[in-house]
């Protein structure tokens, strides 16, 4: 599955690091893409490579069964986290 994503806050390392740990669980891959630039979501590093900041639109792909879920999931954390930074 296939969606986009705007951001409203820029991802910082913990913002990335939730990210990265979620995805890490998952038994679905997901992908975060940027500017022709696609990197796992799993890795920490890939995601704070992408530099995204308030207003980019970001595609998120998830490959596995629950798809969708995973997808909604992830949206979730990463609005729930904007409201969690120090």
């Amino acid at each position: 599955m296939t969606i986009t994503h705007k951001f409203i806050s820029n991802v910082t390392g913990r913002t990335a690091q939730a990210i990265s740990a979620y995805a890490a669980k998952s038994t679905d891959t997901i992908y975060f893409e940027k500017d022709n630039r696609r990197v796992n979501a799993a890795s920490l590093l890939g995601l704070l490579s992408l530099y995204i900041l308030v207003g980019d639109n970001v595609t998120i792909i998830t490959k596995g069964k629950d798809e969708e879920s995973e997808a909604q999931t992830m949206c979730n954390l990463i609005d729930f986290m904007r409201g969690n930074e120090l």
